[in-house]
């Protein structure tokens, strides 16, 4: 066999994967595995695997109907299907005013003045009118400030690429990115200008690792982000990406190691997916 390697490219596997989805859509084909890209189906997915995730007070309930539900606790409202802030609030609420503050913004705000807003943004960027209203997750040390979003580039069992996403009090956000041994990782092509390689490790690092590759191990997909906190309880769950955002910005040596690796994650899965290792998970999803 001669001994020649393929191109790899992450940003042409992301396309790949992005044009067979949609092939599969317009076919009127529906992969469920796709279904864990809902929190409200994920949650009890990843609860199974022995991972916190957030209580769910509501879930795929449309705004009009929430806002209407008696809430007086602090609570994240999003919509169901979120992979960014857009819509979403991390409401603190303070039972001596009873008002919220809006921890990425910082703003007091009314729970009628949350929803109102969420309404707004919902009609103007066309959101889908299904929401969730869950548990609000603190940080590792309990104070009022929006947690980081730890997100962990996964290819069916490993991870390639760690990225910490960071909201400072004066509403900036910054970011820094690690490697597998974590161990910064510089020169990505990623939020340039915006890199902060002075922001803290977590002390729940190592244990997020191993939550993300067991995640990323129970799922019959080559690639998935997985997106955890590092709370006062521990980890906690966030959400499953199929398809990151950015993905093109990798510049050319990243690029290639991330292409790699989603490569040899389809040379196991395919190797499992053919002994049925998960025809169990797809009649449960």
């Amino acid at each position: 066999m001669p001994n020649i390697l393929p191109t790899f490219s992450f940003k042409n596997k992301v396309r790949e994967a992005l044009y067979i989805r949609r092939d599969n859509l317009k076919s009127k084909f529906s992969d469920q595995i796709f279904g864990l890209d809902i929190k409200s189906v994920a949650y009890p997915f990843v609860e199974k695997l022995g991972v916190k995730t957030p209580y769910i007070f509501f879930k795929n309930m449309p705004l009009e109907k929430i806002k209407n539900e008696n809430i007086n606790d602090s609570f994240v409202l999003k919509p169901e299907q979120a992979h960014s802030s857009l819509g979403v609030y991390l409401c603190h609420y303070d039972r001596n005013s009873d008002t919220y503050e809006e921890l990425l913004t910082t703003k007091k705000m009314t729970k009628k003045e949350i929803f109102e807003e969420a309404e707004k943004i919902m009609l103007e960027k066309k959101i889908s009118n299904k929401w969730i209203i869950e548990q609000l997750v603190y940080p590792e040390d309990g104070q009022l400030y929006a947690i980081d979003d730890w997100k962990f580039y996964c290819f069916y069992g490993k991870v390639g690429l760690i990225l910490q996403k960071h909201k400072s009090l004066d509403g900036e956000i910054s970011y820094k990115l690690y490697d597998c041994d974590i161990v910064e990782a510089t020169k990505t092509g990623k939020y340039i200008g915006k890199i902060d390689n002075t922001l803290p490790i977590s002390k729940n690092m190592q244990e997020m690792i191993e939550v993300a590759k067991l995640l990323s191990s129970k799922i019959p997909l080559p690639f998935i982000r997985v997106d955890l906190f590092s709370s006062s309880e521990g980890v906690v769950f966030g959400e499953f990406t199929p398809f990151p955002g950015g993905f093109s910005m990798f510049w050319k040596t990243w690029d290639a190691v991330l292409g790699k690796m989603w490569v040899d994650a389809e040379a196991r899965l395919d190797r499992d997916i053919k002994t049925g290792k998960f025809q169990e998970l797809y009649s449960q999803i």
